[in-house]
């Protein structure tokens, strides 16, 4: 039988819903995922008060009676109210109490929690409710537990007397929390316990106190889970941060760390974000280091800030010091990496328009140990304007900046300069043609400091460099139907060919400022200059001929590209950086190749390679073969070669990159890394996790080569040419927003490294 009561709304639940911030995964999704059993969609949430407050009362049971005061209900008793739902043996209604009772079989539902228990009595007026002897479970997030008693409080309050709490399925016990007491804020979205035992595997493991957690994924201050390990350098580790919600728009990270062998730590980092800007400041500080004869304090101040005035005015601020040079290799740090031999300083501001735009910019370095040091920029004034059409098939464009080139070194000279260039452009095009006609003018003006001696026996005070460029540039589309193993394809052939002129003018009399050579491949082989900077323009009188061919599958989709090109010099480039070495006298430049297959969607290969045909030997390869039939299956295989990066130094590197599931909650994550020069292994890391649906361990080891300069304390190599250490992180999951499979939480951890698909060139 059925029944429509016109009640006052029964208060059934005491949380008020709260959108997610992030979509949790769709049911395909999930269903894919290693671990698909420990996530489920979202429930649907309960309706607010305010929606209830008209809506009827339904019930629906096997046998009723009653009066004009009470009203009995029995035998599969289902009551609901808009998305609220009960069921009981037994269902009493007082109307002049206001008051609701349920016996025997309860099962509560309002799409954020599900209740079983004993009994329930509810009190209609105030909107509250009690439930005994109880089996509570989160529909929203992972989380349940039993208590015995609950009570729904006015004001989407829970609370809850000798509960439990876990976030592990139902059957797997491998962890709970067990209090004397759990309060749940619906409003806040965050529990609080007290008087609590952490179990693992039903044995009690640490008292706690005080413990709040998330019901959501709404952020609050507290304790996060503590980090340890230990290593060659440090010794003993050990990080606990503590998560600091300033406000809805600022945030704190504040996390002691202590080294057994170097002393105590304080990290901090504060993010913020406004209608206009977004940033954050580091702050590393260590009152003295027990590792060092110079015990001095050792610090890293870091700010960084995105700003959008508005559509027009955009800035971007960088700033990093340290307070020695070892500091990173020692210590290490989320802001910079260990084998960074630099921190740059810079401050960008530009103004955009469509036609037009200015940039203004501040660039500083702060060079460590015995690194060729820069010039520095301050200021650089930049201004580019592009006008189509200003003739009938004629385009315009203007580049202009002012810089004024500073150095921390007297001997060094600097310089103001100031760059003025305008072009005019003719492209034409269809879709089987591309053709492009350019002429450009090149004026520069130097008014140099030269210093000290030697570079004032050199250097002109004074130089003005004019310098007009043609080019041209063209390519063809051909396309046609082929086979391959089989299988139907679109081949292209795109040919393209450039000529580049720039009359000759002897440039030495202008120092080195911000120009360097170069590196050939293929894209650079149809760049106008040689030289990267204005500091040297090189004369050219030059012919590029190059082709790509590609496969096209008849999805769309390339499964093939292969690139070849070079350069063929009519005539010598007389001008040079200051290494002979520079000077153009061969015929033609290197072969430049780039190589790129996909197999299928698991398989994909990439190579470039430069070869001098002149002397017969290879200047750069570079090859990368990577497997992965999964997002956290993936076999990597790559070698770097570069004979002459410097005039003494080549880098011949063999490294191999692994992520796999050994078994559905076990993951490998590795790389091993080889200098094949001299012939020793310059990064080990190799790091496990144990996955289950509501906790994950992580322990690791890593050994890598040391980032060593020369300090007050000691030479460079003084120091230990290697760092190893092992760590081990703890990971409760389930505490606030949708849980994430835990591959994608070990990839983009810091402490595994950047794992990427392609290849990173230098």
């Amino acid at each position: 039988m059925r029944f429509l009561l016109l009640l006052p709304p029964l208060l059934l639940s005491a949380n008020a819903y709260a959108e997610p911030q992030a979509p949790l995964p769709s049911e395909q999704e999930l269903a894919e995922l290693p671990m698909a059993k420990c996530y489920t969609t979202a429930a649907k949430p309960p309706s607010s008060r305010r929606t209830l407050k008209n809506l009827p009362v339904e019930v629906s049971a096997g046998k009723a009676a009653g009066s004009d005061l009470q009203a009995d209900f029995q035998g599969n008793v289902e009551l609901s109210h808009g998305d609220r739902h009960l069921v009981a043996d037994k269902i009493s209604i007082d109307r002049e109490q206001q008051r609701v009772n349920a016996e025997g079989g309860i099962r509560f539902e309002d799409g954020w929690l599900d209740i079983e228990s004993e009994t329930l009595s509810a009190e209609i007026s105030s909107g509250t409710a009690e439930l005994t002897d109880a089996d509570y479970q989160f529909t929203e997030q992972l989380g349940r537990g039993k208590a015995e008693r609950i009570a729904l409080e006015d004001g989407n309050r829970v609370v809850m007397e000798n509960a439990s709490f876990t976030t592990c399925p139902e059957g797997d016990n491998s962890w709970d929390l067990q209090a004397d007491e759990i309060l749940i804020n619906g409003d806040e979205e965050w529990g609080e316990a007290w008087g609590s035992w952490l179990y693992v595997k039903d044995t009690p493991v640490i008292y706690v106190p005080y413990f709040s957690f998330p019901v959501s994924s709404k952020r609050k201050s507290g304790f996060l889970f503590p980090s340890v390990g230990s290593s060659s350098d440090n010794g003993f580790e050990m990080e606990t941060p503590w998560y600091w919600n300033i406000a809805p728009n600022m945030d704190a990270t504040i996390t002691p760390r202590y080294m057994d062998k170097r002393g105590p730590q304080l990290l901090t980092e504060y993010r913020y974000l406004t209608e206009r800007h977004y940033g954050q400041f580091n702050l590393e500080y260590m009152n003295e280091d027990k590792l060092l004869i110079n015990k001095d304090e050792r610090y890293l101040f870091h700010w960084e800030q995105e700003t959008r005035w508005n559509k027009h005015w955009r800035g971007y601020f960088d700033y990093t010091t340290i307070s020695d040079d070892n500091y990173l290799n020692d210590l290490g740090s989320d802001v910079a990496s260990s084998t960074d031999n630099r921190l740059e300083r810079t401050a960008n501001i530009g103004y955009f328009e469509k036609s037009y735009q200015v940039n203004i910019r501040l660039l500083d370095y702060e060079e460590l140990g015995d690194s060729f040091s820069s010039h520095r920029m301050l200021p650089a004034v930049e201004a580019i304007y592009h006008k189509p059409e200003i003739f009938p098939y004629v385009n315009f464009d203007w580049y202009s900046e002012a810089v004024y080139f500073d150095h921390s070194k007297n001997e060094i000279p600097t310089t103001s300069r100031l760059h003025l260039e305008p072009t005019l452009s003719i492209p034409f095009g269809g879709p089987s043609y591309n053709l492009l006609a350019e002429t450009k003018l090149y004026q520069t003006f130097y008014d140099q400091n030269t210093k000290d001696a030697p570079f004032n026996e050199v250097l002109d005070s004074s130089v003005s460099r004019t310098l007009p460029s043609v080019r041209l540039l063209g390519s063809l589309n051909f396309e046609r139907d082929t086979s391959l193993f089989g299988d139907q394809y679109l081949q292209t052939l795109e040919p393209q060919i450039q000529y580049v002129y720039v009359p000759y003018e002897n440039q030495d009399e202008i120092g080195i400022y911000d120009t360097n050579l170069l590196q050939y491949d293929y894209d650079a082989l149809f760049r106008a200059r040689r030289f990267i900077g204005l500091d040297r323009i090189a004369d050219a009188n030059q012919l590029t001929v190059g082709a790509t061919t590609r496969y096209i599958d008849a999805k769309n989709r390339e499964r093939l590209r292969f690139s070849l090109g070079q350069i063929f010099y009519l005539s010598d480039s007389d001008v040079r950086l200051a290494d002979d070495d520079t000077q153009v006298t061969e015929n033609h430049s290197a072969i430049a190749s780039e190589l790129d297959i996909f197999l299928d969607q698991n398989w994909y290969f990439h190579n470039e390679l430069q070869f001098d045909t002149n002397n017969g030997r290879t200047i750069k390869n570079a090859s990368m073969i990577n497997y992965q039939p999964e997002p956290n299956k993936r076999l990597q295989l790559n070698h770097r070669y570069l004979p002459e990066i410097t005039e003494s130094d080549e880098i011949n590197q063999l490294g191999v990159l692994a992520t796999w599931p050994i078994q559905p909650n076990i993951q490998l994550v590795s790389t091993w890394y080889k200098d094949l020069v001299e012939n020793r292994t310059i990064e080990t890391y190799v790091g496990l996790q144990f996955e289950s649906c509501c906790y994950a361990i992580r322990v690791g080891y890593h050994r890598h080569l040391n980032t060593n300069f020369p300090d007050d304390d000691a030479p460079a190599s003084s120091r230990d040419a290697f760092d190893s250490g092992v760590w081990i992180n703890f990971v409760i999951k389930g505490f606030g927003g949708a849980s994430t499979p835990g591959y994608q939480e070990m990839e983009a951890d810091s402490i595994f490294g950047d794992v990427r698909n392609e290849y990173i060139n230098n």
